[in-house]
């Protein structure tokens, strides 16, 4: 963070309710609302914070996760203390802050002169690697159980990312669950599971995006799976957060969204419970076949938190916006007020997986409310 002396990671621990600024006093964080800078065009990954008695202050996150990570962390804490466990939002400075971007400058696009002779785009080409294997790196150990059982039998070639999940080349262990999901999980289990900050610490973006366009363009078949790349977890992690970001109808579906945020806020938290486990199973068999194999491998993911600093509710801060969205509205002032929601409803589905998954006509057992007073 570009503007913070020392401050608290925003994935470990609870989350920060003050910023302490160089050369000045702590920022309370209280009632405010934060926001990504998107007239802020000199610098990247730059959010905004607006404090409930109208300051504006702009911070710089290291890259786009880490930014996105510090907004959910900040809007949890600066709005999450009235008392009795319910969200507060500065509904005011909400209203007036989205009345100015409305009523502001519109700025105007520059003419593009229209260029002559077009350049050939270029593609970027992967090295081929020495005949005899030695800038190859050597696999060892429990990952080649995993270079073993996913070389056989792959599938037809297809896009991977930025398409719909049934669209999806499939994993060899289940027709509903894409490859590249099921390959990241499995890596994870055999090798980040101790990995401090697994899933909250981005990997490389160069990296990620050279991987991205492999698997797109060549498909499970034409994709080297011992690549060296995939032992960097934090690239794998990376990879894995990246394919949900991208799907066109996210995990929880778009059709569903509102029904999911209605049905969070409900005040009886038996009705809450048994209705979101009603929505779940009303997903669409890939999205509630991948949502089952996402859950259980999280739950291992948190099982060992007391290694690798990742619980339920730091798990549920990562993967709630990316999970639980709308593709189809995209209103700031929707985002700010959903956002706790979305942490909420993938917290609650991580807390009870074995009854959200379970028989589709049981119900969740009433003595589980007290789990969900919190």
């Amino acid at each position: 963070m570009s503007t913070g002396a020392s401050h608290p990671s925003p994935g470990g621990g609870q989350p920060p309710t003050h910023f302490q600024l160089e050369e000045d006093q702590p920022l309370n964080i209280q009632g405010s609302l934060v926001s990504i800078a998107y007239n802020y065009l000199k610098r990247k990954n730059v959010f905004k914070v607006t404090t409930c008695n109208g300051s504006e202050y702009l911070l710089q996150a290291e890259d786009r996760e880490d930014m996105l990570a510090w907004i959910n962390s900040i809007h949890l804490s600066g709005n999450h203390n009235n008392g009795d466990g319910e969200v507060t939002i500065n509904e005011d400075l909400i209203l007036r802050k989205t009345n100015q971007i409305e009523s502001g400058p519109k700025v105007e696009k520059r003419a593009t002169r229209k260029s002559r002779s077009p350049k050939p785009v270029r593609r970027m080409t992967v090295p081929v690697k020495d005949l005899d294997g030695s800038r190859r790196f050597k696999w060892r150990g429990s990952v080649n159980r995993i270079v073993r059982k996913f070389g056989q039998g792959q599938t037809a070639h297809g896009g991977t990312f930025e398409v719909h999940l049934e669209d999806c080349p499939p994993s060899q262990n289940n027709a509903y669950v894409p490859f590249v999901v099921d390959l990241c999980c499995r890596i994870v289990e055999e090798r980040g599971l101790s990995f401090t900050g697994i899933y909250r610490v981005p990997g490389n973006s160069g990296t990620l995006t050279a991987l991205q366009e492999e698997l797109n363009l060549r498909g499970p078949d034409g994709f080297d799976i011992t690549d060296e790349r995939f032992c960097e977890l934090n690239v794998v992690s990376s990879l894995l957060k990246s394919f949900f970001r991208k799907l066109p109808d996210p995990l929880f579906s778009n059709e569903l969204y509102d029904d999911f945020i209605a049905m969070n806020r409900k005040k009886d938290p038996e009705e809450r419970l048994n209705g979101l486990r009603r929505l779940v199973h009303m997903l669409p068999a890939p999205h509630y076949q991948t949502l089952k194999f996402l859950i259980s491998h999280l739950r291992k993911v948190a099982d060992n938190c007391d290694v690798n600093k990742m619980e339920v509710r730091n798990l549920a801060i990562v993967f709630g916006p990316t999970l639980v969205r709308s593709t189809i509205s995209d209103n700031m002032a929707t985002m700010v007020t959903d956002m706790s929601d979305q942490c909420r409803i993938v917290e609650s589905v991580l807390q009870h997986n074995d009854n959200f998954f379970s028989g589709e006509h049981e119900e969740i057992p009433t003595f589980l409310r007290s789990f969900m007073c919190e």
